[in-house]
């Protein structure tokens, strides 16, 4: 799921946004996301693969118990030891107690949410159509992505060609 600094949400946003139930660390509500990664479906590559983007949401399947199982299973081991924001499990699932212990001692977030994943996905696309740079936390990386983003040299240039007409 691409993200950029106009998609960013608090972890609280995204769990009203997903109709879903923060699970733990209620204080983290205020976190800020700034990535979003579906869960791995390989386990051998798992660390590799979610070590590839910093202050994420990993949306897993809840509705797939095997899948489910395996997969919250892997998250101590994996995404949350990484730098993860929360963890959102679809189908109203609820993580099994050792899962939820760690994500506990490691300050991230377990979200429930209603749905099937791709439900889940389509809600958090559509919501984050609506999102504005009302949080403070994103004007410094706004600010730091634009010189990126804006080609001065051509901006110059059209500039100086309509000034000439």
């Amino acid at each position: 799921i691409g993200s950029d600094q106009n998609t960013e949400y608090f972890v609280g946003d995204l769990a009203e946004a997903l109709e879903g139930k923060i699970l733990n660390n209620p204080e983290k509500a205020s976190d800020l996301i700034e990535n979003y990664m579906m869960g791995s479906s390989t386990f051998d590559r798992g660390a590799a693969y979610y070590q590839r983007k910093n202050n994420k949401a990993v949306l897993v399947w809840g509705e797939r118990p095997g899948y489910r199982k395996a997969a919250l299973a892997a998250l101590p081991q994996l995404a949350l030891q990484t730098s993860t924001r929360c963890v959102v499990i679809s189908d109203a699932a609820v993580p099994l107690p050792a899962i939820l212990q760690k994500a506990e001692e490691k300050g991230v977030p377990l979200i429930s949410v209603p749905g099937k994943l791709a439900e889940v996905i389509n809600k958090l696309e559509k919501a984050m159509q609506g999102t504005t740079f009302a949080q403070e936390q994103k004007i410094s990386p706004l600010l730091d992505m634009l010189p990126v983003v804006l080609n001065s040299a051509l901006l110059n240039c059209d500039f100086r060609v309509n000034n000439q007409m």
